[in-house]
């Protein structure tokens, strides 16, 4: 019977509280689309956070890429490199800056996600 309770209540937490739980990390702003963009701005109060991205081909028979770039608004508008790819991929990039940020996309054949994440506490 204990057994049942404990896989019942398992299952019914939501797999992204597990996930975060797990590796440490919440996310905390979600960026996607397909082509050139520049996000929205973002704030950032921790000292360390990270980006984890995707990126995937739209048309499968066809090469993509993928490259991005981070500003940070309140450091004197230094911008830091996340990815640059020719191929469908993933990956993730630590920072250390506080403040306001946005990010630059540059992609083609290519839909992409980002995910803005901060150290769980």
């Amino acid at each position: 019977m204990n057994l049942i309770l404990l896989l019942a209540l398992f299952f019914s937490v939501p797999r992204t509280f597990l996930q975060e739980g797990r590796n440490g990390w919440k996310t905390v702003q979600t960026f996607s689309g397909t082509g050139i963009e520049t996000t929205d701005d973002f704030t950032i109060s921790s000292s360390k956070w990270r980006m984890v991205w995707s990126a995937k081909a739209v048309y499968v028979e066809a090469g993509i890429f993928f490259s991005g770039f981070v500003t940070c608004n309140d450091c004197g508008a230094t911008s830091k490199g996340f990815a640059n790819v020719t191929s469908e991929g993933s990956g993730q990039s630590v920072f250390r800056t506080k403040g306001s940020h946005y990010i630059e996309v540059n992609s083609v054949n290519c839909q992409w996600k980002l995910e803005i994440q901060v150290p769980n506490k």
